[in-house]
């Protein structure tokens, strides 16, 4: 079994003949996806390390960071921290105290939640046994207090930056990934009649109306328009096509409706419940961002697959860009560049070596079993022997595996250089039978170098 290596020749002879402006364009718009898929990968990590980090810092340290605190001693500083400190504490819990009190089933319809909750912070306000106007009384009179002490009261109230900004960097990502989107759907609009149809790609009324006609609406409107019109799939592009939209859904509820589940999520999503706050965590980001990113590169793939003579370079475009992926752990988006390879790739036997390494990615991120529905459905009888190998190492048969594999090694079905390199074998490593396999290579290669120097 070919173990999917990218020939590097065909990428970089492919366009000896020219390129078209089709070619051009689909080459930026994979570089730029690849470009800010990396970027928003890169920020999400340096937030995990950067603004924890921040998060656990006090109210007082924070401030003191800021511009505003270096024109105020230190002193100065300490003292407004220990008046207000207590002043503040005191407040927020009269506040959950107050609240904690509300009886909901005696609350009266709320016509102006805006105003209801105004009063509950006045109560809460006149709750509160510290006296606030007594509270700079021995403060020396400095007009650099005011914005240190904004500084300091942001600060005390200052929610968890962490989960903010990974909110933010989700929104962005479905943002640039609906914005490109739609830019690749322009392309394939396009050329369907091309100037003499649509006139200047730059400029034309007909052809943006067009494909806003198509592109209205949440992502899952768009998908029988695109393909009643444009014959193109865009569930087809993704490996998790239901993951896609729950992201593209929950961007939706970030943005509109403060990170609640609305109606019209619960809706779209299998299982979700109404009122469900939706958070954004690491994995979550993660993972979303490899996804987006794998996705519009699907999408560029496939329709530069169905074009004359560029199949053989989407194959190869997508192989190298997974094996990209897979030497940087981004397991999402490896997964579904061997997913667009085993779609696009005409020869059957290479499909079904994309769709192993696919599944090979996808129980890095989701776990062995994610894969074994899918693997016993695997047809081996018209695939050569290794995939028989392959199909035992991903159901987790590792015995059963290593026992065939001399046998496949003196029949030739994979080779020693697979054995050490390829991720399928990964299972295996540790096991003392398949690491003498390996020394034994290396001992008879070492042996032959030495005969070769005598």
């Amino acid at each position: 079994m070919s173990d999917d290596r990218v020939d590097l020749g065909t990428v970089f002879t492919m366009w000896r003949d020219g390129m078209s402006g089709t070619d051009g364009e689909f080459v930026l718009r994979a570089g730029s996806i690849v470009e800010i898929g990396t970027g928003l990968h890169h920020l999400a990590v340096m937030a995990s390390q950067y603004v924890a980090d921040h998060d656990r810092q006090s109210a007082a340290d924070v401030a003191n960071a800021s511009r505003s605190a270096q024109a105020v001693p230190f002193e100065l500083r300490e003292q407004l921290v220990r008046a207000f400190g207590p002043f503040t504490h005191a407040f927020k819990q009269s506040l959950e105290d107050h609240l904690d009190r509300l009886d909901p089933d005696a609350l009266l319809p709320i016509t102006d939640p805006f105003q209801w909750m105004a009063a509950q912070l006045t109560a809460s306000m006149l709750d509160t046994p510290a006296d606030a106007q007594g509270l700079l009384s021995g403060v020396p009179a400095d007009d650099a207090l005011g914005p240190y002490l904004l500084q300091y009261v942001q600060a005390v109230d200052r929610q968890p930056l962490l989960p903010l900004m990974r909110r933010a960097l989700l929104i962005t990502a479905v943002a640039n990934a609906e914005s490109m989107l739609i830019g690749i759907l322009r392309r394939i609009q396009y050329d369907r009649g091309g100037d003499a149809r649509w006139g200047s790609l730059v400029n034309s009324p007909s052809l943006e109306a067009q494909v806003r006609r198509l592109t209205r609406g949440s992502i899952d409107d768009w998908v029988p328009r695109v393909l009643d019109d444009l014959d193109v799939d865009l569930t087809a592009a993704s490996c998790e096509w239901d993951a896609v939209r729950e992201i593209w859904a929950r961007r939706h509820v970030l943005v509109h409706n403060r990170g609640v589940a609305d109606a019209k999520y619960a809706a779209r999503v299998p299982g979700a419940t109404e009122g469900t706050m939706l958070h954004v965590d690491g994995e979550y980001l993660d993972t979303a961002i490899g996804l987006l990113c794998g996705y519009l590169l699907g999408v560029i793939l496939t329709a530069w697959a169905a074009r004359p003579g560029r199949q053989e370079f989407a194959v190869q475009f997508a192989v190298l860009y997974a094996a990209g992926a897979e030497a940087e752990l981004r397991w999402p988006l490896a997964e579904n560049l061997h997913h667009v390879a085993a779609r696009i790739d005409p020869d059957a036997t290479l499909r079904a070596a994309h769709q192993v390494n696919a599944w090979l990615a996808r129980t890095h991120w989701r776990g062995p079993d994610s894969v074994a529905d899918e693997v016993r459905e695997l047809r081996t009888d018209e695939l050569p022997p290794s995939f028989t190998l392959a199909r035992m190492i991903l159901l987790n048969e590792l015995q059963a595996a290593m026992s065939a594999l001399p046998g496949a090694l003196v029949r030739g079905d994979v080779t020693r250089e697979n054995l050490r390199t390829w991720p399928l074998f990964d299972r295996l490593r540790g096991m003392p039978e398949f690491d003498r396999l390996v020394a034994s290579e290396d001992e008879d290669r070492h042996d032959g170098r030495s005969a070769t120097r005598s």
